[in-house]
């Protein structure tokens, strides 16, 4: 009686090790990666609007001001100015008058 009650006890034990276990193995397999991928996903996201948020103010400051600056460190900074092309205005064309190939024909 004894005997039969230790093996029930061992295979009892067992039974709740491999559970435990099999729970970790989903854990770890399943239920974790998911919330890395959301967590993933967030951050990206923040990243997203903080890069467009970023430039929308850069641009509003370029437009409004016509310069802008970020900051890379405590003594170093980029001054961005907007560049505004100058109008390239065309030469009249001079007449060429009769234009030969090179053998004169």
């Amino acid at each position: 009686m004894r005997e039969e009650n230790l093996k029930k006890m061992v295979f009892f034990i067992l039974v709740v090790i491999v559970f435990v276990l099999s729970i970790i193995l989903i854990y770890l397999l399943v239920v974790k990666p998911q919330i890395n991928k959301k967590y993933q996903n967030i951050y990206n996201a923040g990243v997203y609007n903080g890069q467009v948020s970023l430039m929308n103010y850069m641009l509003t400051q370029l437009k409004e001001k016509g310069i802008t600056s970020l900051k890379i460190s405590n003594n170093t900074s980029i001054n961005l100015i907007q560049y505004r092309p100058q109008p390239q205005f065309n030469a009249p064309s001079e007449s060429l008058g009769n234009v030969t190939n090179a053998t004169g024909k």
